[in-house]
């Protein structure tokens, strides 16, 4: 009899604890599934992220101010020229005749001036005949190649060839890039983005360049910081240019595609969270926010986590981190992120490991 009683005891016992720990595997099984996190103290900066091209922003134009005939064309565009290579040949005869007769004219003009008997009037108006003629040869000497070369100015790329064997020219010939000067990373933004990002707003750019290391030719991929320098409108289509300095000597060269970000630098918060983690109040105004905070009480099971609404006031917002203010809300807490239902006040919740 007394082992049968010891018997059904236990079997109670066991039933008991097998309950329990079903009712309370069933239980929790039901609840909502959370992550949660710990505010920062971080920067917040709104991000645009737009692709560039790499230019110089002036060129060297090389030019003759007198009509020749071009004979040669030394170069070609894209190819580095130093200073005093050539860059065509131009016959020079037509020219030549030119100045041979400015200098016959202005031997007769002095010859004039030389006799005797001219009035004071005569006199004055040789001497002003004469001094134009001079400034003229002079101007001509200095404006047409003797030895009918066309010669670079800098060191540089040629950008542009406007002229070619046999044509006739009187105007700029070539544009040379002055390799020497900053290279510029072009992008274009609407107005109502450059409310956000001003001039000289802070840029990340983003390029890949080619290496040799370990015997081996590689890509790598190097991020560099930079300002924007100067803004201009487009008047053809009302968009504004934004010029940005690039390090030299990274390999970057005119005409490539950069990577740019342009940051709206929002400031320092002491308090800061993913925007997930907070929600607008039902029905009430859309600036009324509130982040659930987990707590600990005692439970039908023992001690169980549970959420609490806790209001906040936003300070600043990106497009994945939220400033917020709450003189009570302390660096400790654990604040919901995500929730795999929705939660209610003081509902018990299960936290993810």
């Amino acid at each position: 009899m007394k082992k049968n009683m010891l018997r059904i005891t236990i079997t109670v016992i066991i039933l008991f604890i097998l309950c329990t720990f079903l009712s309370k595997t069933i239980a929790n099984s039901l609840l909502p599934v959370v992550e949660t996190t710990t505010y920062e103290f971080a920067e917040l900066s709104n991000v645009l992220d737009l692709e560039g091209r790499a230019i110089y922003l002036e060129t060297e134009k090389i030019r003759v101010d007198f009509s020749f005939k071009v004979v040669d064309v030394f170069v070609k565009e894209g190819e580095t020229v130093r200073v005093g290579d050539p860059i065509l040949q131009v016959d020079t005869k037509e020219s030549e005749l030119q100045k041979e007769q400015m200098e016959l004219s202005l031997l007769q003009l002095t010859n004039m001036r030389s006799q005797w008997g001219l009035s004071k009037n005569t006199q004055n108006e040789l001497d002003m005949e004469i001094g134009i003629l001079q400034s003229q040869i002079e101007w001509h000497k200095t404006s047409y190649p003797e030895d009918g070369c066309v010669y670079s100015s800098v060191f540089g790329v040629v950008k542009n060839l406007y002229v070619e064997e046999g044509e006739y020219t009187s105007s700029v010939v070539a544009e040379i890039v002055d390799k020497r000067q900053t290279l510029f990373v072009l992008v274009q933004l609407t107005e109502e983005n450059t409310v956000s990002y001003p001039e000289n707003c802070p840029v990340t750019y983003t390029f890949s360049k080619n290496v040799f290391e370990e015997g081996k030719n590689k890509t790598i991929v190097l991020q560099k910081s930079s300002n924007v320098e100067k803004v201009v409108r487009d008047i053809k289509t009302n968009d504004f240019l934004y010029y940005i300095p690039v390090t030299s000597g990274e390999g970057i060269e005119e005409g490539k595609t950069i990577q740019v970000q342009l940051r709206q630098v929002l400031g320092r918060f002491e308090k800061v969270l993913p925007l997930s983690a907070v929600s607008v109040v039902p029905g009430g105004d859309s600036r009324a926010l509130f982040i659930y905070v987990v707590r600990t009480r005692e439970g039908l099971f023992g001690e169980e986590k549970y959420v609490e609404a806790v209001a906040v006031e936003e300070l600043a917002k990106t497009g994945s981190k939220i400033a917020v203010y709450n003189i009570e809300l302390m660096q400790d807490w654990e604040i919901v992120v995500f929730s795999d239902r929705v939660l209610e006040k003081g509902q018990t919740v299960k936290v993810m490991e």
